[in-house]
């Protein structure tokens, strides 16, 4: 909720948001990523960059926005010193897509999958930053 990331502490934590333009037109705000640094207890690495949340419009996945997305993760992984990036998931119908490309990414980035623990369930898949 807007007043759970208002209590975030500020160097800490963040949004980064994102807009696709192509040959087609204007998409758009298409992605946002919510993350906050975390510690051993949820990612079982000293310091780690945990997206708590990954919004992306289905017009743009699978034509490289994730990609660039994990990029610009990667850079601010980097900045916050984290040498890891946990992206979590709890599995459903509508995200199928992105839990096979986040296996698919875990796999080629020699990463791994922490059971996430709490009321949401599912997982963090944690890749070298």
């Amino acid at each position: 909720s807007e007043d759970e990331i208002a209590e975030w502490p500020s160097l800490e934590s963040g949004v980064l948001c994102g807009g696709v333009k192509d040959r087609f037109g204007d998409y758009g705000l298409v992605v946002a990523a919510l993350w906050t640094t975390a510690h051993r207890s949820e990612t079982q690495q000293r310091r780690c960059l945990l997206v708590e949340s990954w919004l992306m419009s289905c017009r743009v996945f699978d034509r490289g926005v994730e990609l660039r997305t994990l990029d610009r993760l990667t850079e601010v992984a980097e900045q916050q010193q984290c040498e890891t990036i946990g992206i979590a998931f709890v599995p459903s119908a509508k995200n199928f897509k992105l839990g096979a490309w986040l296996k698919w990414l875990m796999e080629k980035a020699n990463g791994w999958i922490v059971p996430r623990r709490g009321h949401t369930g599912g997982f963090i898949f944690v890749v070298p930053a």
